[in-house]
């Protein structure tokens, strides 16, 4: 659930001491799609900041690949297309490669 997480605009939240209350992604509050992909583009920075996702970790594609999953899960698919696109030139050598290729040409073309 790493990936996901990137598209959070702050990431400090509420004190420990107050109650748990559930936080409201853009997704919860805008209609508007080009808003919310426009907002959650902060991911793409956040994907490839080391302080954020350790690049040579051996889990690190996997951050990539889940949040491509779950921009394209909100019809973002221009972010999805940018960051399947940053995957396969970060992790050119990548199993899912081919795989990968066809859904950002297929994303690139809705």
């Amino acid at each position: 659930m790493i990936g996901p997480s990137l598209s959070y605009v702050e990431f400090d939240g509420p004190p420990a001491t107050d109650p748990y209350i559930p936080r409201h992604s853009t997704v919860d509050t805008e209609m508007n799609l080009r808003s919310i992909e426009r907002e959650w583009r902060i991911a793409l920075t956040r994907v490839q900041n080391q302080a954020f996702v350790d690049q040579n970790a051996g889990w690190a594609p996997s951050v990539y690949l889940g949040l491509a999953n779950e921009q394209r899960h909100y019809s973002l698919h221009e972010n999805a297309a940018d960051i399947a696109a940053l995957f396969l030139k970060r992790y050119p050598t990548a199993a899912m490669r081919t795989w990968l290729e066809k859904q950002a040409a297929a994303l690139s073309t809705d």
